[in-house]
């Protein structure tokens, strides 16, 4: 399981500004070019924690 602050500072470094709404924007295009059909979800959104792969 991966927060949020823990994907944004591996992926835009620690003094990189951000918007929270980033991160969400990202995660949900790459669920949608991972999955387009919806047919199995494989990156999961953990309310309050962040995203976790199955």
């Amino acid at each position: 399981m991966s927060a949020k602050i823990v994907v944004v500072e591996n992926v835009l470094g620690d003094g990189e500004l951000y918007q929270c709404k980033t991160v969400n924007v990202v995660i949900n295009r790459l669920k949608e070019k991972i999955d387009p059909l919806k047919i199995k979800e494989y990156i999961q959104t953990v309310r309050g924690v962040g995203c976790r792969l199955c």
